[in-house]
Formats: C-alpha cells, structure tokens, sequence
C-alpha cells in the first residue's frame, strides 16, 4: 500500500541520512535538502559497484574516499 512505501521510504531516511537531526528552517531549505536526500538514497540504492554492507555503509564509503565518489558520481580524476 501507498503508506507501506512511505514509511519504508521515511524509514530509511531517518536510518540512514540522519533526516530527523536535520534542522533546515530558512525558505525552502527544507524542501531542497529532502529533495536531494531522496536523490542521493536512490543513487546509493541502484550502486553497482559491488561495495558491501547497506545503504548506510556506502554512504560512509562515499563521504570518505574520493576514488569511490568519483566512481560513484560517475567523474574522472582531473
């Protein structure tokens, strides 16, 4: 059902990108930075690159090793 979605979808923000500690209150920085965490959780989820564990552990992978962001976002080394 259309709920089940959603709350696995909030779910999963909340676990993995810390959604309820974010404090976003000018204009629409809220609303900007729910649209770019729902990218990155879809980006995240369709990584084929083989990197083991979960959500959670590529998305530490990927904040910590420039290689693997590259690869991930899909750039080259300049």
């Amino acid at each position: 059902s259309h709920r089940e979605v959603e709350n696995r979808l909030q779910g999963c923000l909340d676990v993995c990108l810390n959604d309820d500690q974010a404090r976003a209150r000018v204009n629409n920085s809220a609303q900007n930075l729910a649209a770019i965490k729902r990218m990155v959780l879809h980006m995240l989820r369709l990584d084929t690159s083989g990197q083991k564990g979960g959500i959670k552990a590529r998305r530490w992978v990927t904040s910590n090793s420039d290689s693997y962001r590259e690869q991930w976002l899909g750039l080259s080394a300049i």
